[in-house]
Protein backbone atom coordinates (compact mmCIF):
# COMPACT_ATOMS: atom_id res chain seq x y z
CA UNK A 1 0.00 0.00 0.00
CA UNK A 2 1.16 3.51 -0.73
CA UNK A 3 -0.52 6.80 0.09
CA UNK A 4 -1.24 8.77 -3.04
CA UNK A 5 -2.70 11.85 -1.43
CA UNK A 6 -3.29 13.70 1.81
CA UNK A 7 -5.44 16.79 2.11
CA UNK A 8 -6.32 18.67 5.27
CA UNK A 9 -6.94 22.27 6.20
CA UNK A 10 -5.32 21.68 9.60
CA UNK A 11 -1.53 21.86 9.43
CA UNK A 12 -1.11 19.95 12.72
CA UNK A 13 -3.15 16.98 11.51
CA UNK A 14 -1.32 16.94 8.20
CA UNK A 15 2.01 16.94 10.06
CA UNK A 16 0.88 14.04 12.27
CA UNK A 17 -0.36 12.10 9.25
CA UNK A 18 3.03 12.52 7.58
CA UNK A 19 4.75 11.27 10.76
CA UNK A 20 2.62 8.12 10.84
CA UNK A 21 3.53 7.41 7.19
CA UNK A 22 7.04 6.56 8.44
CA UNK A 23 5.59 3.45 10.08
CA UNK A 24 3.79 2.17 6.98
CA UNK A 25 5.24 -1.09 5.68
CA UNK A 26 7.37 -0.83 2.56
CA UNK A 27 5.73 -2.74 -0.30
CA UNK A 28 9.22 -3.57 -1.61
CA UNK A 29 10.37 -5.22 1.64
CA UNK A 30 11.80 -8.74 1.31
CA UNK A 31 10.13 -9.73 4.59
CA UNK A 32 7.70 -8.34 7.12
CA UNK A 33 4.27 -6.75 6.60
CA UNK A 34 5.16 -5.23 3.21
CA UNK A 35 6.08 -8.63 1.80
CA UNK A 36 2.97 -10.22 3.29
CA UNK A 37 0.73 -7.51 1.78
CA UNK A 38 2.43 -7.81 -1.60
CA UNK A 39 2.52 -11.60 -1.87
CA UNK A 40 -0.45 -12.62 0.23
CA UNK A 41 1.75 -15.29 1.78
CA UNK A 42 2.02 -15.57 5.58
CA UNK A 43 5.41 -15.14 7.19
CA UNK A 44 6.68 -17.34 10.00
CA UNK A 45 9.41 -16.25 12.34
CA UNK A 46 11.17 -19.36 13.58
CA UNK A 47 13.00 -17.38 16.22
CA UNK A 48 13.05 -13.83 17.49
CA UNK A 49 15.46 -12.23 19.89
CA UNK A 50 14.36 -10.09 22.79
CA UNK A 51 15.83 -7.11 20.90
CA UNK A 52 13.63 -7.90 17.87
CA UNK A 53 10.52 -7.94 20.06
CA UNK A 54 11.49 -4.71 21.83
CA UNK A 55 12.12 -2.99 18.49
CA UNK A 56 8.77 -4.14 17.05
CA UNK A 57 6.94 -3.01 20.17
CA UNK A 58 8.64 0.40 20.19
CA UNK A 59 7.70 1.00 16.55
CA UNK A 60 4.11 -0.01 17.23
CA UNK A 61 3.86 2.21 20.31
CA UNK A 62 5.27 5.24 18.42
CA UNK A 63 2.87 4.76 15.51
CA UNK A 64 -0.09 4.15 17.83
CA UNK A 65 0.73 7.28 19.88
CA UNK A 66 0.77 9.43 16.73
CA UNK A 67 -2.48 7.86 15.49
CA UNK A 68 -4.21 8.38 18.86
CA UNK A 69 -3.10 12.02 18.91
CA UNK A 70 -4.48 12.54 15.40
CA UNK A 71 -7.83 11.06 16.41
CA UNK A 72 -8.02 13.11 19.63
CA UNK A 73 -7.25 16.35 17.80
CA UNK A 74 -9.72 15.53 15.07
CA UNK A 75 -12.45 14.77 17.59
CA UNK A 76 -11.70 17.95 19.54
CA UNK A 77 -11.93 20.00 16.35
CA UNK A 78 -15.20 18.31 15.44
CA UNK A 79 -16.66 19.03 18.89
CA UNK A 80 -15.57 22.67 18.71
CA UNK A 81 -17.52 23.03 15.47
CA UNK A 82 -20.71 21.63 17.05
CA UNK A 83 -20.80 18.66 14.75
CA UNK A 84 -19.45 20.42 11.68
CA UNK A 85 -15.93 19.71 10.59
CA UNK A 86 -14.00 22.85 9.64
CA UNK A 87 -11.83 20.98 7.16
CA UNK A 88 -11.75 17.73 5.26
CA UNK A 89 -9.16 15.02 5.57
CA UNK A 90 -8.66 12.49 2.82
CA UNK A 91 -6.37 9.48 2.96
CA UNK A 92 -6.13 7.52 -0.25
CA UNK A 93 -4.30 4.20 -0.27
CA UNK A 94 -3.58 1.92 -3.16
CA UNK A 95 -2.50 -1.67 -3.01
Amino acid sequence: MAPVGLLDGDVQLTTLARQIEKYSPSPDAKKGPGAVFRTGEPELFESLTAADLVSMNESFVRARTIFDRMMEESLARHNECNGRSSSTSSFVLTS
